[in-house]
């Protein structure tokens, strides 16, 4: 069976409290992926 699904285990030596900012902001992703980033975090919000 085929799956759309990826997933990835990565271990980050950081505060929870930064780690989470960058995965849930769009400032946090832009510097992470060094592009500018959009994100909705609402239930049927976008992230790209």
């Amino acid at each position: 069976m085929v799956s759309d699904t990826i997933e990835r285990v990565v271990v980050l030596r950081h505060p929870i409290e930064r780690v989470w900012a960058t995965l849930t902001t769009a400032e946090g992703l832009s510097g992470w992926f060094g592009s500018v980033a959009e994100i909705d975090l609402r239930p049927g919000g976008r992230a790209f």
